[in-house]
């Protein structure tokens, strides 16, 4: 497997793997109109393009395959610390260690990070594989994610000792 930097050629992959990652993370908790709508909003060619300018947009590919993306920004009140956006593996490929890889990878692109925090849907099993990786839960709270009501984890880890 080879982590590398996601280039415009791969938004259409992407796109097909958001889908379908989505679709087997958050059915039955998401209502599949709901997930139409994230894909078509969020994998948008002008939203691609902005992460394209402002994230670290990460793919793991072998023989020519996307099996999973990781979405990084910078923290919005600290230059150096990560934000978490998106890491997604396909379904029929999690437990092979690609999550973990992307994780890293992007980690690794942030110049001595303090933490890393990330925000999940209460009720996705990967709460357990971001506790596996050291986060922790720091927060709970309700919101609206286009119109449907929602529970996010809040999760934090620090990182080089610091935090």
């Amino acid at each position: 497997m080879h982590i590398r930097d996601m280039k415009k050629r791969d938004i259409h992959a992407i796109r097909a793997l958001a889908t379908k990652t989505w679709k087997a993370t958050y059915t039955p908790q998401i209502p599949d109109e709901i997930q139409k709508k994230v894909i078509r909003d969020a994998y948008s060619s002008h939203e691609m393009n902005r992460r394209f300018r402002s994230s670290i947009t990460l793919v793991a590919e072998e023989h020519g395959r996307i099996h999973g993306y990781a979405f990084f920004s910078r923290e919005k009140y600290s230059e150096h610390n990560a934000y978490l956006e998106s890491l997604y593996v396909d379904p029929d490929q999690q437990g092979q260690g690609i999550g973990r890889s992307l994780l890293h990878t992007g980690l690794r692109r942030f110049e001595q990070p303090d933490h890393c925090r990330l925000i999940v849907y209460k009720g996705n099993k990967s709460v357990d594989f971001y506790t596996n990786e050291g986060f922790e839960r720091t927060g709970e709270r309700t919101g609206d994610f286009f119109g449907y009501p929602v529970t996010l984890i809040e999760m934090e880890k620090k990182l080089n000792g610091k935090g």
